[in-house]
C-alpha cells in the first residue's frame, strides 16, 4: 500500500488515521506499506508521525520521492488526498485507490472523488467522515476485490483535442 497524502501539508490527518485503521485490519502485519509524507509537511508533524511508525516493522517511509510513478505502479493499493495529479497518476495506470479529499479552501477535490466513486474508479470518504473504522473497511474491501482494477475511461483527451482543433481548422478553410 502507498499512503500519500500529496505535498504533505495538511495530510498528517491522513497519515494518523491510516496508521489507526491497518490495526482494525485482520493480519494487518502482513501488509507492506511506503507512506510518503511530502516535502510540505511540516517537521513536526513529521516527528510525531515517525514516532508513531516505529512501532510498525512494515511500514517504510520517505520525505518526498521523485519516482512516485514507480511507486504506485508496483502498488496494489494507493490511499491518498485527491489531488488533481495525484487522480490523474492513480487512474492512468489502473491503481485500485481509497482517497480523501480536502474540502478546504475549495470543495474542487471533494466533487471530484465523489464523481469519480460514482463511476467506480475509486473508493472516496469524505474528509469530516473519515473515522479509522471505515478507513479499515474501505482498504479491506479494495484489497480483497482480487479483480484488476478495470477503467472505461478515456484518458486521451489532449490527442483527442489535438484532432478535434483540425477538424475545425478543415471545415472552416472549407466554408471560406
Amino acid at each position: 500500500i502507498v499512503v500519500t497524502p500529496g505535498g504533505g501539508e495538511d495530510g498528517s490527518f491522513l497519515i494518523e488515521n491510516y496508521l489507526s485503521a491497518i490495526e482494525l485490519v485482520k493480519n494487518c502485519d502482513r501488509l507492506k506499506t511506503l507512506i510518503i509524507f511530502g516535502s510540505e509537511m511540516s517537521a513536526t508533524d513529521r516527528g510525531e508521525l515517525i514516532k508513531a511508525i516505529d512501532n510498525h516493522s512494515n511500514i517504510i517511509t520517505l520525505d518526498f520521492t521523485d519516482c512516485l510513478m514507480s511507486y504506485l505502479q508496483a502498488a496494489d493499493l494507493v490511499v491518498s488526498m485527491a489531488g488533481y495529479n495525484t487522480i490523474m497518476e492513480i487512474l492512468s495506470l489502473g491503481k485500485k485507490a481509497v482517497v480523501i479529499p480536502r474540502y478546504k479552501p475549495s470543495h474542487e477535490q471533494l466533487i471530484r472523488a465523489t464523481r469519480m466513486e460514482k463511476l467506480g474508479l475509486l473508493t472516496a470518504i469524505a474528509p469530516y467522515e473519515l473515522t479509522s473504522l471505515n478507513l479499515s473497511q474501505a482498504i479491506v474491501r479494495q484489497l480483497d476485490n482480487f479483480e484488476e482494477a478495470t477503467f472505461n475511461l478515456n484518458l486521451n483527451g489532449l490527442v483527442s483535442l489535438r484532432k478535434e482543433a483540425i477538424e475545425l481548422l478543415r471545415n472552416h478553410r472549407s466554408l471560406v
